[in-house]
């Protein structure tokens, strides 16, 4: 068997300009919770079997926010049903398919999922976005790694390949065993090859004390009293989102009205405020809840945005993945630890390479991300 017949033409030994137009990669990290969703087939009909292996081309329609985004759904009257395989595109990045099968691997080899049909759509659709970011990504690494990056990848694929032949099995029959494709098998050792060797040449003790010193406010102990305003919106419904904030940004506007120019009756005002609006179990408290310092003591976003504000300011609405929140902060008291203080840099390591991934997906933005089907469609890519 020739070792490179599974090797996209980018990695092939071939020149430079055709391992930049070859099939992009596949994902960064995943981590997931479980969630309560309906539930749906990986392979439910999304799109006409003809309709997804055509749109691979890349040929989708209109910009969207950040770059031109399509999606393909101007033609649905005309669809054939037709269950996805894993062999089935679902996304392209300048005309680049990314296939089901990297979403079957995805689930079944990083987040151990036994049975894929019973996969919450919401699951699938974190999946994909996830995948489309880890494409954009690895196409920012190609950029930067060159033919260098390109025969290190060739090499851990054929020792991959070498190993699978050791134990007689082949790369096909290891993917068909998590319904996938060796394509995606390989993209994803690929990626898990180019990313590791990124962080390990970006994650220095200098990096991450700077890194440091930019969110001291997170990582050097400060913590902030607060109160909030919660409501629960469903994410996936966008005219509820934008009811649910038009609203709250009406609650922020009467309750400054109310307390005026008076900053010490603010706490009194939004607390009956919470009381009346909140959908939390602080709301019987006026929607007080103490000292919060650290993320998962209240969401990621609403955390960071709390980080940012001063005493007796009022932030909102932010949303989160429970919902929205308006917040009051009473008190905030600065962190006075420093970066050889943290006996645990698990959490600023962390923090710290999905800013690295972050940046990578954004200076793709001017790649072209398109959608085929709106089931798996997720939300803003970068």
């Amino acid at each position: 068997m020739n070792p490179n017949q599974n090797l996209p033409r980018w990695l092939r030994r071939t020149a430079l300009a055709s391992m930049v137009s070859a099939v992009p990669w596949g994902t960064a990290t995943l981590a997931m919770t479980t969630l309560a969703v309906p539930r749906i087939a990986i392979g439910q009909t999304i799109l006409g079997q003809d309709e997804s292996r055509n749109s691979g081309q890349g040929q989708g329609q209109g910009p969207a926010t950040g770059a031109a985004t399509a999606n393909s759904n101007s033609q649905t009257g005309q669809r054939r049903s037709a269950k996805l395989e894993p062999s089935d595109p679902f996304a392209a990045i300048d005309g680049q398919p990314i296939y089901v099968g990297e979403i079957n691997l995805v689930l079944t080899q990083r987040i151990d999922v036994r049975d894929l049909e019973r996969v919450g759509l919401q699951v699938q659709r974190a999946t994909a976005l996830l995948l489309v970011r880890r494409h954009l990504a690895m196409k920012a690494l190609q950029g930067q790694g060159g033919e260098t990056l390109a025969a290190g990848i060739r090499r851990r694929v054929q020792a991959y390949q070498s190993e699978a032949s050791r134990m007689g099995t082949s790369m096909e029959e290891l993917a068909a065993k998590r319904q996938s494709t060796a394509d995606a098998m390989v993209a994803d050792l690929a990626w898990t090859s180019a990313w590791t060797q990124y962080l390990k040449s970006r994650m220095t003790t200098a990096n991450l004390r700077k890194f440091f010193d930019r969110n001291q406010a997170k990582y050097g102990g400060g913590r902030f009293d607060v109160s909030q305003v919660f409501v629960p919106v469903d994410a996936s419904d966008p005219a509820s989102v934008a009811a649910t904030a038009d609203r709250m940004t009406q609650w922020i506007e009467d309750i400054r009205a109310a307390a005026g120019p008076d900053a010490d009756s603010l706490p009194t005002v939004f607390a009956s405020e919470a009381s009346q609006h909140s959908q939390a179990g602080s709301a019987e408290d006026g929607g007080h809840l103490g000292w919060v310092a650290k993320d998962g003591d209240l969401p990621a976003e609403v955390m960071a945005a709390i980080r940012s504000a001063t005493a007796s300011q009022m932030i909102g609405p932010i949303q989160s993945k429970l919902g929205m929140h308006v917040v009051l902060v009473h008190q905030a008291e600065a962190g006075t630890g420093t970066f050889d203080e943290l006996t645990d840099q698990s959490a600023l390591r962390r923090d710290a390479a999905n800013a690295l991934f972050d940046a990578l997906v954004a200076s793709q933005k001017d790649a072209k991300v398109v959608w085929f089907g709106t089931q798996l469609q997720g939300e803003q890519v970068r």
